[in-house]
């Protein structure tokens, strides 16, 4: 197994644009929840401990009582039988203080992804965001003190009500900070939350597209010239520092999700588990596992669209001797991604132009 994600689907509020898996509980159900992701993960891994990448998401892993952490990442780490590459843990800033940093990496965690989305009051607000943004530069400093340097940073942009004077705003704030990895995300109004209702009651008014197009390029632009490569669509890095347990996914690996709604691949499947948390513990502790639903992997698109989130694009020749055939040949369709300028063929490899990242979604429909 190459890589295992473990999803955390507490939280201490509930942002209203967010549609993850996510609930307020008691600190019984989540030491009952550790108790079952435990049982859940020692089953599904007696057949391949080998694994090379760790990632703990939510919800808000920082949500969990210490204690929970600490015995979450102990008895994982006993799971694992080498030295991960990569153990990275999200944190909301307003978390993170000495005793969690040290915790973190006494457990093995040597990366940590903060939840910021943005520095303005004004959006933090409407985002219903707990941490402030004086908490993000405090969570910096004492991971770093940890010995934790590599972080990353999550970002939103196209929030509604925000400007192009305060996504710049923002950007400089995140500059400042030299993390190592920066993902920064379009806010997508979901359905069934409220920020989809405030949108049809007319409380907010969604970024225009062109508007949204104007900053994602904005944030290309600064970024790439702070020194960080766009090495995927939606995601920034120091260089020798991409996020190694999401590359394994968008390169076709084998990945492994335990808890509530985790997702997880392996041997020519796919698997789902059971969204809600108490429908979970029920089941790992009757069947040994948290699995809803098995369906099948289709190799040809999924490693196609994989592929092509990253800057590097698709191996063509790599592509035809897996498949048979070029994955322009598969997809015939794509044609009109060449014609349009969206996609280009480069040294033996296919992938998006720089016109094709900004318009990806209209790429992928054609695969």
């Amino acid at each position: 197994m190459d890589a295992v994600y473990v999803h955390i689907p507490f939280c201490k509020s509930i942002c209203p644009y967010c549609a993850f898996a996510r609930e307020k509980a008691s600190a019984k159900t989540m030491r009952e929840y550790v108790d079952c992701l435990l049982i859940e993960a020692e089953n599904r891994l007696q057949t391949d401990k080998r694994v090379r990448t760790a990632y703990i998401g939510g919800g808000t892993p920082s949500a969990l009582p210490l204690a929970e952490i600490e015995r979450l990442l102990r008895k994982l780490k006993d799971l694992f039988v080498d030295e991960l590459e990569e153990w990275t843990f999200e944190c909301n800033p307003a978390d993170v203080d000495t005793a969690l940093a040290r915790t973190l990496r006494k457990g093995g965690v040597d990366r940590v992804s903060l939840g910021v989305q943005s520095f303005s009051e004004e959006s933090l607000a409407l985002l219903q965001r707990r941490h402030k943004g004086e908490d993000v530069e405090r969570a910096v400093s004492l991971l770093r003190e940890a010995g934790i340097e590599n972080i990353s940073v999550d970002m939103l942009f196209a929030i509604p009500g925000q400007t192009t004077n305060s996504l710049v705003a923002d950007i400089e704030h995140l500059l400042a900070l030299d993390v190592l990895h920066v993902s920064y995300y379009s806010l997508i109004i979901e359905e069934d939350t409220r920020f989809e209702r405030w949108v049809d009651e007319g409380r907010i008014i969604p970024v225009d597209g062109d508007t949204e197009a104007d900053m994602f390029e904005t944030i290309i632009r600064r970024l790439i010239a702070a020194g960080y490569e766009h090495y995927e669509i939606s995601n920034f890095a120091k260089p020798g520092h991409s996020s190694r347990h999401n590359t394994i996914i968008w390169q076709d690996e084998d990945y492994l999700g335990l808890g509530v709604s985790a997702h997880g691949k392996h041997s020519f499947r796919r698997e789902e588990n059971i969204p809600s948390v108490r429908a979970y513990i029920d089941s790992v502790r009757t069947k040994g596992h948290g699995i809803r639903r098995t369906y099948p992997y289709e190799a040809e698109e999924d490693t196609l669209l994989m592929g092509l989130r990253l800057s590097e694009g698709i191996d063509r020749e790599t592509y035809r001797r897996r498949f048979g055939k070029m994955p322009e040949e598969l997809f015939p369709k794509l044609e009109k991604a060449f014609e349009a300028g969206l996609l280009e063929k480069r040294k033996g490899r296919l992938r998006l132009t720089e016109k094709g990242v900004m318009l990806a979604n209209e790429v992928f429909i054609l695969i």
